[in-house]
């Protein structure tokens, strides 16, 4: 009993009960319309167990651990007795209400013996949990399969694969980092996880421009060969087509920002200068041409696949390696001229990979404006070959304001990097 002060224990109990009182009101609010006799548990029950776990835990310091095991084991065969018995009377099934009696009792052993801020913050998430029953059900019910299985393949990158990860270098110089290199996989596979829920939920019906931005977040140049094809098969929405895919450069420029700054913030000062004037240049194109297009109607519906597939992330992770290899070996072999190249080559398939690679090397001997001028090099290349696209598939119709508008956006970009090389 000495192991915990006598005046300590009062409040201790008091939190047992107080928990137990919480799960109690919201399990009573949920059965009030049954009757005393077929609930299986209310307040007072509730508030009594939540004691109860209290009391034994409390008995537990005095008579040993062993008895408050036991007294759990007891416990727990009287809530599935009371279970078993209830279910032949109202062959109801749901084990929600003998779940939360045990957990309860747990929880308030655990307000006397451990933590009691841990204790008490598990109560209150125990009751929102149970309270929040008709919004997960719902949330549930509207759950996509490919939305549960996009989630899962995300956990297993970021939960199961990255902590196993060796957190060193391997390779020339060891600028290969298996757990870096993963952790940007996974950062990036989550923004596009996120933009990819986004549409999902919000839809892309919404118009052009919520699907731009959306669009952004998970892949622009995804978006902008699915707005081609919407537009190669109806022309009339061209302009807000093009106001869309300016929205979603819009937002792949700050979303670099964000990506290179959790990196590597000493290239915040040279990147964010360009690539936000570049971003507001495209977001005056964007009203412009949803001005332009006026009221039409813009709701069809862009498909942009699932961007957490396992092979995509460990594509990406393998052509990060690669554009990291190959930057490395680039300035060794070519200099400068070398690693611009490998910026412009990349900038054509992938923005992310290389803007990080970029902020990875300029950590090992890579100087600040080469790092900084080769990811607006990937950023203008990738630009320019969204027109390409455009003007392949969908005709000059949509390519030309494009064109003219990525002109604006490359021009103001480097005067951004003019102006950002003075602060680097």
């Amino acid at each position: 009993m000495s192991e915990i002060a006598a005046y300590d224990m009062a409040g201790r109990l008091a939190l047992a009960l107080g928990i137990g009182l919480l799960v109690g009101i919201e399990r009573g609010l949920h059965t009030r319309n049954q009757s005393g006799g077929i609930r299986v548990a209310g307040v007072r029950t509730f508030a009594l167990t939540g004691l109860l776990g209290g009391v034994w835990g409390l008995l537990g310091v005095v008579l040993g651990d062993v008895v408050l095991g036991i007294a759990f084991l007891g416990f727990t065969a009287f809530v599935l007795s009371v279970y078993r018995s209830s279910t032949k009377k109202e062959a109801d099934f749901g084990m929600t209400s003998e779940v939360a009696a045990l957990l309860v009792f747990t929880l308030g052993a655990m307000a006397v013996r451990g933590d009691m801020a841990l204790a008490a913050g598990a109560g209150v998430v125990t009751a929102a949990l149970l309270d929040a029953k008709l919004y997960l059900h719902k949330w549930v019910a509207h759950l996509k399969d490919l939305e549960l299985d996009a989630a899962l393949k995300l956990l297993v990158i970021s939960v199961v694969v990255l902590p196993v990860l060796p957190n060193k270098g391997f390779g020339p110089d060891e600028i290969l980092n298996p757990f870096k290199l993963w952790w940007m996989v996974v950062l990036v596979a989550g923004l596009s996880f996120m933009g990819y829920i986004a549409m999902q939920k919000v839809g892309a019906r919404v118009g052009g421009l919520l699907t731009g931005i959306f669009g952004g977040l998970a892949s622009s140049t995804a978006l902008t060969l699915g707005f081609a094809r919407l537009g190669h098969k109806t022309p009339s929405v061209a302009s807000a087509l093009v106001g869309g895919i300016a929205a979603s450069s819009a937002v792949m420029y700050v979303r670099v920002i964000v990506v290179v700054g959790i990196f590597n913030q000493s290239l915040l000062s040279g990147i964010t200068v360009p690539l936000i004037l570049m971003a507001v240049v495209s977001v005056i194109g964007s009203l412009v041409m949803f001005k332009i297009a006026g009221k039409k109607d813009t709701t069809a519906t862009i498909e942009i696949s699932n961007p957490c597939d396992i092979s995509s992330a460990l594509k990406f992770g393998l052509l990060l390696g690669v554009i990291v290899l190959a930057v490395y070996y680039a300035r060794q072999w070519l200099g400068d001229t070398g690693v611009y190249a490998i910026a412009a080559l990349s900038g054509i398939v992938d923005v992310d990979a290389i803007s990080l690679s970029m902020a990875e090397q300029s950590m090992h001997g890579l100087s600040s404006q080469i790092a900084i001028g080769g990811i607006i090099i990937a950023v203008a290349v990738n630009t320019v070959i969204k027109v390409v696209f455009v003007a392949s598939i969908a005709g000059k119709k949509m390519a030309l304001p494009l064109a003219l508008m990525s002109a604006a956006v490359i021009l103001a970009g480097g005067i951004g990097l003019m102006l950002g090389n003075m602060y680097v």
